[in-house]
């Protein structure tokens, strides 16, 4: 994927044919801003597994993988003490099937000077896959500027 990000970013997804377990995610994702209003510039990476079809992304800008509640976890309890100001950004529920979420976030000047960022994350997540699953990809964008990101998944398998 190499997107330039503009609020809606970009979806992957691709079909497992045949059964087969993942052994290794190799992830090299970067951000670049190359303009700005004087601001941070961030990128959101994310993966998951979509079991039985193709994944759902969801139907606003942007357009997150829509991930189904993990039936091992119970509702979300927030407690804010009354009059501390604190608020929380929350989810509707815990998500299942996330591999990994990743943020890049750069500060992107508005002298229009570029400014980068990068990450490499390896996980062995040991992840079963039957035929007719999928494995989908979202990388967005959001801040003060224009930027692009870069995102390159190396996938190491074996069939079950």
């Amino acid at each position: 994927m190499n997107p330039l990000l503009s609020g809606d970013g970009a979806d992957v997804y691709v079909e497992a044919l045949d059964s087969l377990t993942i052994n290794v995610l190799d992830i090299d994702t970067a951000l670049i801003a190359n303009s700005g209003t004087g601001g941070t510039v961030e990128a959101l990476c994310t993966g998951a597994v979509s079991r039985g079809g193709t994944p759902v992304f969801g139907g606003g800008t942007p357009e997150y993988i829509t991930l189904p509640q993990d039936e091992n976890f119970g509702d979300i309890d927030i407690q804010i003490p009354s009059g501390s100001g604190l608020s929380v950004a929350e989810d509707p529920y815990v998500a299942g099937g996330r591999i990994y979420s990743i943020i890049l976030k750069v500060y992107a000047s508005s002298a229009y000077t570029a400014s980068a960022t990068s990450r490499h994350v390896t996980t062995w997540p040991d992840l079963a896959l039957n035929a007719g699953d999928y494995l989908g990809f979202h990388v967005d964008g959001s801040g003060g500027g224009a930027a692009g990101s870069d995102v390159r998944t190396t996938i190491v398998f074996g069939y079950s």
